[in-house]
């Protein structure tokens, strides 16, 4: 997808819906309200690079809401995150409302209602990334929608650039060798960024917890195809006993075969949005991904995400 729309070419009293349309397209549904004169000069330019969507937007005050009647589709699964790059505005999500300043970012989830508030002219670069692509916990996104993520030190301050200048140059990248690689790297350093956060606010065991079940996640990812991979030879890996692998997830509400089937699900809603996986059949992405009964894959699949893996990969293919 690429769209390119400047307001000040269209008629007055068209702006909001044309704007709406294009909010629409290049993000979620949602309802806008602009302020006085808010639209007149509204421009922005979307472009897919790889399996992201990259947005510049300009535009005066307003106020975007996605309401929980907009919610309801589960197939529009995504994190969007937004640079400010000047003016402010504020992300309220989950009874969290951020105060936004240049040079910071934040992300929020389109599965959860939110507002967006706008108080005068302002610039920001956006990203929208599927969530089957990320591989960070649930417990970890919703930790980090609606809570800025610091820019001037660690993963942030290389975060804040790559956005930037990707959705400044996005067309340079789309359609080019090597989008994929790149959406790719913003995806993982997006993933590093909020791990970081997370565990930048606690200290000591609690911290070293999550650090490990960040590796014990990477270290699944690299191994989806593995057949041994159980509880024991897992702790055997990382030098840690049965119990104590088990207690880790339980922290966050979950199990390690739940965590396992979690990583394996996302790595495939990945491979069946890739471009170069095209030519194969669902089973082969299914087993890849570590699953050998592709009935099985396709039910856990389509509990997950609301739709089927055939349908999940026609839909993308489409966007």
């Amino acid at each position: 997808m690429q769209l390119s729309l400047d307001l000040s070419d269209v008629p007055a009293e068209d702006r909001l819906a044309v704007w709406r349309s294009a909010a629409e397209a290049s993000f979620v549904p949602v309802e806008i309200v602009a302020g006085d004169d808010g639209l007149s000069s509204a421009t922005l330019h979307s472009h897919d690079v790889g399996d992201v969507r990259v947005c510049d937007v300009r535009a005066g005050a307003g106020r975007v809401v996605r309401n929980r009647r907009l919610t309801g589709d589960s197939s529009e699964d995504y994190v969007i995150v937004a640079v400010q790059r000047s003016g402010s505005g504020r992300v309220v999500q989950d009874g969290r409302d951020a105060v936004l300043s240049p040079g910071d970012v934040v992300c929020y989830r389109t599965t959860r209602p939110y507002e967006l508030l706008y108080g005068g002219p302002f610039w920001q670069s956006l990203v929208r990334i599927p969530r089957a692509l990320l591989a960070s916990p649930d417990a970890v996104l919703a930790d980090a929608t609606a809570n800025p993520i610091p820019a001037g030190s660690g993963v942030g301050r290389l975060l804040v650039p790559l956005l930037s200048g990707l959705a400044e140059d996005a067309a340079n990248f789309a359609g080019r060798p090597g989008e994929h690689e790149l959406a790719n790297a913003v995806v993982e350093l997006f993933g590093a960024a909020v791990v970081e956060r997370r565990a930048g606010r606690k200290n000591g065991p609690q911290n070293a917890r999550e650090v490990l079940r960040a590796r014990i996640r990477n270290f699944l990812e690299n191994r989806l195809g593995d057949p041994d991979l159980s509880p024991r030879n897992v702790a055997a890996e990382h030098n840690i006993s049965v119990r104590h692998l088990h207690k880790l997830f339980s922290e966050v509400g979950t199990t390690f075969g739940g965590a396992l089937r979690d990583v394996r699900l996302r790595a495939a809603g990945r491979e069946l949005h890739r471009p170069g996986a095209a030519h194969w059949t669902i089973e082969a992405v299914a087993r890849r991904c570590g699953f050998a009964d592709v009935s099985y894959f396709s039910r856990l699949f389509t509990r997950a995400y609301g739709v089927s893996p055939r349908q999940w990969r026609a839909r993308t293919s489409d966007e």
